[in-house]
């Protein structure tokens, strides 16, 4: 059983309460309104600058935003305001189209501070940072048909929107570099990305994340984990002005819980925080957080069960679905293997009456062979699970695709196509009937895509240990792009038959598994215009082999 680590189940804790969203820096005993001590050279400097420029994110409500009347507003506007009574100074917004945009004016020194800037190692080496006035767990958004994650782990491979310049994207981009980062300007247009199905997820604080959601109408959203880091609001200083640092530290350490919660209030969503009694939480949170783990315990063991369940049932589901694909695939292929030897018939008895003792033979020859190719068919299923066919023997390869080269001649003469085979030796581990089965195809589709009056050469030929096998036409050819899918089950290729012959997109499927079967391989050299020639490459075997 997993254990739920001290982090987790303080964060489940916090979560099921809807406390996280409300919590701030811890600092009891501080006063409300308390007064802020500044040294003579911290109030001189204030003196010398009444007015401070601030920038603040332009689209990231309740924290920061601006309001219908222009203005700048948000939970950031109103800790300003706080300051700014305290210390006796004048905050002025300046405006930006984005996040983004505000970072490289205070890095170009055109504003004084940022407001509502998480702190980071890289941004550590620009600005000073005050302590936290909020912190908010990290949240991580997809549609609403998507599971629910633990965090983002689960999201490596995906493509996950995120603003630029936000130090969550930055975060993501370390530590967890498969995460494919789709960047945005905003956090709203992420989000949009998300609902319009551009992006999978979208991972921001869950404050924003909830209000934006609202604000932006985006109802097929939802929160789907927590992820691993905290988020939390400060006030930034770039490090030219060290007294400007120390005194706004000081500002906001002298604002309250109490106060700070007030403005918290003012700007959570009313069903997050609205009925909450938060003196009931504090009294009874050790219980709740002992119930919720137990509930939690319980839950994850039963869904842990019914998960294997629903696994064993869309197993044996997907093996009865497979093995009706299966049976057709098989039925279908069986009818396109019997065609060839059938035409094979036919021609034949057009000629019994100008020489029935020679036509009577390559009938008889071709209807055993029908019979084999029947049996082998039906074998095909297997040769995928197989690493070889049943009954592999030592075969001479040349007698084994000589007497279908052979039966198929009559159809050639059909066409005036000079077939012409050139036998060689080679002895290899293989199966007579399955050889029989690949002669017939690649032959026949090379008498069947080749037009009157061209070629098919067909030859038998050994080199450096292997026995080769060609089939070669003058046919139209094929074009590269689709080679990469020529040995897939019914694939039917641009190319036409010249005699109008049917064609079922099965032949070739069957070759690559019988040849791959008998430890071969197929390849194929074709220029469109210029023909196509198969090559079929088996290893060479001496002596007396299996089954001899």
């Amino acid at each position: 059983m997993r254990v739920i680590s001290p982090v987790w189940a303080r964060r489940l804790w916090l979560l099921l309460m809807g406390w996280t969203v409300m919590m701030g820096p811890t600092r009891a005993g501080v006063p409300a309104r308390a007064p802020v001590a500044l040294t003579e050279a911290e109030s001189d400097w204030l003196k010398k600058h009444p007015v401070l420029k601030v920038g603040a994110d332009p689209a990231w409500p309740p924290f920061s935003f601006y309001n219908k009347d222009g203005q700048h507003d948000g939970m950031d506007a109103d800790v300003l305001q706080n300051l700014g009574e305290r210390l006796g100074i004048r905050f002025e917004v300046v405006q930006t189209a984005n996040w983004e945009e505000t970072v490289g004016l205070a890095m170009a020194g055109k504003v004084d501070l940022l407001c509502g800037m998480a702190a980071s190692a890289e941004r550590e080496e620009s600005f000073f940072f005050t302590q936290p006035y909020m912190r908010a767990p990290v949240a991580v958004i997809m549609r609403s048909d998507a599971p629910f994650y633990t965090g983002l782990r689960n999201l490596q491979g995906r493509i996950v929107a995120a603003p630029s310049g936000y130090v969550t994207t930055t975060l993501i981009e370390q530590q967890h570099p498969a995460i494919r980062l789709m960047k945005t300007k905003t956090s709203a247009e992420a989000l949009q990305a998300v609902s319009r199905g551009q992006a999978d997820a979208m991972v921001e604080n869950m404050v924003s994340a909830s209000s934006l959601m609202r604000s932006e109408g985006l109802t097929n959203l939802k929160i789907v984990g927590i992820a691993e880091f905290d988020f939390e609001l400060r006030l930034a200083v770039p490090r030219a002005e060290p007294i400007l640092h120390d005194i706004l530290q000081k500002g906001v350490a002298s604002i309250s819980d109490e106060e700070l919660a007030r403005l918290r209030d003012k700007w959570i969503p009313v069903d997050i925080t609205g009925a909450i009694n938060w003196g009931v939480v504090k009294r009874f949170g050790l219980w709740v957080f002992g119930t919720a783990a137990v509930v939690v315990l319980v839950v994850l063991i039963k869904n842990r069960r019914l998960a294997a369940e629903l696994k064993a049932r869309r197993k044996a589901e997907a093996e009865l679905r497979e093995a009706h694909v299966e049976k057709d695939h098989l039925m279908a292929m069986l009818a396109h293997d019997l065609n060839n030897p059938l035409q094979t018939i036919t021609l034949a008895c057009d000629g019994v009456e100008d020489s029935p003792d020679e036509t009577v033979d390559v009938i008889r020859q071709t209807v055993d062979r029908m019979s084999r190719l029947v049996k082998n068919v039906l074998k095909v299923n297997s040769l995928e699970a197989q690493a070889t066919p049943v009954d592999l023997r030592r075969v001479e390869l040349c007698e084994a695709v000589a007497d279908v080269v052979a039966s198929l001649q009559p159809r050639a003469k059909a066409k005036a196509i000079a077939l012409h085979f050139k036998a060689g030796e080679g002895h290899i581990l293989g199966n007579s009937d399955a050889l029989a089965q690949i002669t017939d195809n690649l032959v026949g589709n090379a008498i069947k895509f080749t037009p009157n009056g061209g070629r098919v050469d067909v030859a038998v030929d050994k080199h450096g240990g292997q026995v080769e096998f060609r089939v070669s036409d003058t046919g139209p050819g094929i074009r590269d792009e689709e080679r990469p899918k020529m040995f897939g089950k019914f694939t039917r290729l641009s190319a036409q038959p010249t005699g109008g012959e049917s064609s079922h997109g099965l032949g070739l499927a069957i070759v690559k598994r019988l040849v791959e079967g008998m430890g071969g391989a197929i390849s194929v050299e074709s220029a469109v215009g210029a023909g196509a020639t198969f090559r079929l490459v088996f290893p060479e075997v001496g002596g007396r082999g299996n089954g001899e």
